[in-house]
């Protein structure tokens, strides 16, 4: 068995599956990165830093808040800023100790806190892969799993910024958005360079980062928690989880066809078109939504919308990719709070929802107004 193929095994991948997720997310375009400001620091020391990652993790995954106070307050950390320490960020376990360990040089630069809630999520998963796995005595995570459960935890600091309206949020945002650039443009050629070479290539960690982060998207765009914390507690029984679930959503891909190019910025759906792509786009996840009774259903749509407005975002080619909810009390910076949008950067799409760019496809339904012609400014 080549490296290759012992590397798609390990991670119950196939080299059609990785080829169909990279399709997903190739070619990279950077143009629309955000200007990072390397020059900013952040006002907080490494405990404090340390303690923001935890409470981020806290937040998104309560049924494992006594795994996490536990990493919290027990993990040996060396977050020393010396310059002259040039060893890689890491996460391990010392069995002779018992202890978790975490290095990772802490300057008070935003890339320092992405890095530290990476590496805090995976001594989460190492932990509780050995508490919870169905393996006796515990089984580590394979690692592209392991890292998808490592960009969660930096998707978790993300959110717990945006929730609390917190002024760093946007400067954590370019952060994590210029690493885009590295993962999704660099490390996602190579990897589909290694997968379409007919010579075998010698096995390469980084391969791991493009599938795990994209798959961490698809995770979290379906915000399933419960499943999410599944990832962190299966161990090696993660891989084959997290390998089905991108499975199913390849399979559906969008269940809508493009919208007629007739359709203007802005224009006003009818509440019967609107309700039926959400559905669709609801389907396709398989998630819980899609296993509702029609009545059920219906009667969650009646009340959602009698007090929102029903935006949804259409891809390069017109299509309907993701929908959100957001209030009419509201005007202008108001969050979607419901949402779907597969291989996509969730931030990326409620910054489009909250602010209703101009270069962005948004149709806007009240169903309550439905007749209404009016256009939403």
């Amino acid at each position: 068995m080549n490296d290759r193929q012992a590397w798609l095994t390990l991670n119950e991948l196939t080299v059609q599956h990785t080829l169909d997720i990279l399709a997903a997310i190739l070619p990279f375009d950077g143009s629309e990165l955000p200007k990072l400001d390397r020059t900013t620091s952040l006002p907080f020391n490494a405990d404090t830093a340390w303690n923001i990652c935890a409470d981020a993790m806290v937040a998104r995954y309560p049924s494992l808040a006594e795994e996490i106070e536990a990493v919290r307050a027990h993990c040996v950390r060396d977050l020393d800023p010396d310059v002259s320490n040039t060893t890689a960020p890491f996460a391990d376990y010392c069995s002779l100790t018992g202890l978790d360990i975490v290095s990772c040089r802490y300057q008070q630069r935003p890339s320092d806190l992405l890095t530290l809630a990476h590496e805090f999520a995976h001594v989460v998963q190492n932990y509780c892969s050995r508490l919870h796995s169905s393996q006796d005595g515990g089984s580590l995570a394979a690692p592209v799993a392991r890292e998808a459960c490592a960009f969660l935890g930096e998707m978790n600091l993300l959110d717990s910024l945006r929730a609390t309206e917190s002024p760093l949020f946007d400067v954590l945002l370019a952060a994590y958005r210029a690493d885009d650039h590295l993962y999704f443009a660099l490390d996602a050629a190579d990897l589909m360079d290694s997968l379409t070479d007919t010579k075998s290539r010698a096995y390469d960690y980084r391969w791991n980062y493009p599938i795990a982060r994209a798959l961490a998207r698809v995770v979290r765009a379906d915000d399933n928690r419960s499943f999410e914390a599944a990832l962190f507690t299966g161990g090696s029984d993660a891989a084959g989880s997290l390998a089905q679930f991108a499975q199913r959503r390849l399979r559906a891909g969008s269940p809508l066809r493009s919208i007629v190019k007739s359709r203007a910025q802005g224009e006003l759906l009818t509440g019967y078109e609107a309700l039926g792509m959400v559905a669709m786009l609801d389907m396709a996840t398989a998630g819980e939504r899609a296993s509702q009774s029609i009545d059920e259903y219906f009667d969650r749509w009646c009340i959602l919308s009698r007090e929102h407005e029903v935006l949804i975002n259409c891809d390069s080619v017109n299509r309907p990719s993701a929908y959100a909810f957001r209030s009419r009390s509201v005007n202008g910076g108001a969050l979607a709070h419901e949402q779907y949008e597969p291989f996509g950067d969730h931030h990326k799409l409620q910054q489009s929802f909250c602010e209703m760019p101009a270069d962005v496809s948004l149709f806007v339904c009240s169903p309550s107004e439905a007749q209404d012609e009016q256009r939403i400014g």
